[in-house]
Formats: C-alpha cells, structure tokens, sequence
C-alpha cells in the first residue's frame, strides 16, 4: 500500500511539472501538430493542470491553414484535452481521453478547379484517439469563389 501511494505521488508531482513546462514547448507542439495534419497550426496560449488524477492541456486561440501562407480552415476559441492516465500508462504513449472544442469556426470552399475533398486533413485520424469530443458553439462559413465574402450556414 506504502508503495502505491509513494508511486500516486510520483506520478501528480511528475504531470504537475510537466504541465507547467507547456508553454516553453509552444513551438515545437505546433510543429508536430503541424506535421500530424499536414498542414499549419498556430496557437496564442497553451497551458496544462491536473483534475484529480487526469492531466488536462488547455489551447486557446488555435487555428489550422491547410497550405503554408493560405486562409484559415480551422479557427478554435479554444480547446480543452484530458489525458487518460491509465492508456496513457499501458500504452506507452499519449492515450487521450476527451477533447471539448469551444466555438469552433470552420472556413470551406465552393468547389472550385483547386478544390478537392482529398485537400482537406482527414478528421478521422485526427479525432480517433478520443473516446469523447464535445462541440461548443460551432459555426461553418463557405467562401464563395465569384463572391469573395464568407457566407455562415446554419450548422445542423
């Protein structure tokens, strides 16, 4: 039992600190999101905290460009992932738990001779991981290539 307890404690005070270095690492997490979704990421704030034994990161103002330089395709409020600490463990790597998305923005294009369904990241992979995503608030705008102006579409 002495031992459990001792290990419980390793295991917060370990999280705790790395939870705290996050927003040192801000560039190299957008560099390997980047690279996960093949496109560009940038986000304004990261930060991490515990909730009971779960490790929770929390991104604010997080947006994704398809192609380096384009417009946006996705632009996130902000963002909350916890972390499953026992898939996490079993596994060897990050095993996630939830992810709540918060007034998400998603930018699509009219079909154009540019466009194609096979230009857009594939959510499939990137989403699989969670056992539970939550959605706050979405919005979708389509851009209208004669039109030049973003015009929102109820979300259903």
């Amino acid at each position: 039992m002495v031992t459990f307890l001792v290990l419980l404690a390793v295991y917060i005070s370990g999280a705790r600190l790395l939870l705290t270095a996050l927003p040192d690492g801000k560039s190299f997490i957008q560099s390997e999101f980047s690279k996960m979704i093949l496109g560009q990421v940038r986000l304004s704030q990261i930060s991490g905290s515990m909730d009971v034994f779960s490790p929770l990161i929390s991104v604010s103002d997080l947006s994704i460009s398809l192609e380096e330089g384009s417009s946006k395709w996705l632009q996130i409020r902000s963002a909350t992932i916890r972390i499953d600490p026992w898939q996490t463990i079993l596994n060897g790597s990050l095993g996630f738990d939830q992810i709540t998305l918060v007034e998400p923005e998603v930018y699509l294009k009219l079909p154009s001779d540019k466009f194609s369904a096979s230009s857009l990241p594939d959510l499939r992979r990137i989403f699989q991981g969670f056992n539970s995503i939550s959605v706050k608030g979405a919005r979708f705008f389509v851009e209208d290539p004669t039109n030049n102006a973003d015009t929102p579409v109820d979300v259903l």
